[in-house]
């Protein structure tokens, strides 16, 4: 009768003393349970190597005068050059003032585009400062006839 009123009130001590012989271990601690072996002499994965993107010097000053809260740029268009060779760098197609719109009249249709712009907005009396970041892709203009 005292083992049973010691369980039911939860004061009896259920540690198993002695061997786990043809018991299943707990796998909980940094000691227990199965421990696997890795033979493996490669990596399990190799991330891919990132691809180099040639700039000319004035992109990077341009960026820098964006991210300057001092400057009055507030956004800045880069492109590759006129034939939109994406092998050649990549250089400054126009920076300036002035809301969205008068960004995105720089955009091409021919050519794969980014862009930064810099905007601001106020909440509960504090101004905070955020970026924009545009990647204009080609649009392909397919002109469709239809014959009757």
């Amino acid at each position: 009768m005292c083992v049973q009123l010691e369980e039911t009130s939860g004061t009896r001590n259920k540690v198993v003393e002695g061997t786990m012989e043809g018991r299943q271990e707990r796998g909980f601690t940094a000691t227990s349970a199965v421990k696997r072996q890795d033979n493996r002499t490669e990596p399990r994965s190799i991330a891919p190597a990132g691809v180099v993107v040639d700039a000319t010097p004035d992109v990077a000053d341009a960026i820098a005068e964006v991210r300057d809260d001092v400057t009055p740029t507030n956004w800045v268009v880069v492109g590759y050059s006129d034939d939109g060779n994406i092998k050649k760098p990549l250089s400054v197609v126009a920076k300036g003032t002035g809301d969205i719109e008068a960004l995105k009249q720089h955009f091409d249709d021919g050519q794969a585009m980014y862009a930064l712009y810099r905007t601001s907005d106020t909440y509960d009396d504090i101004q905070t400062v955020k970026f924009v970041y545009i990647y204009w892709y080609a649009c392909v203009h397919v002109a469709v006839f239809f014959y009757s």
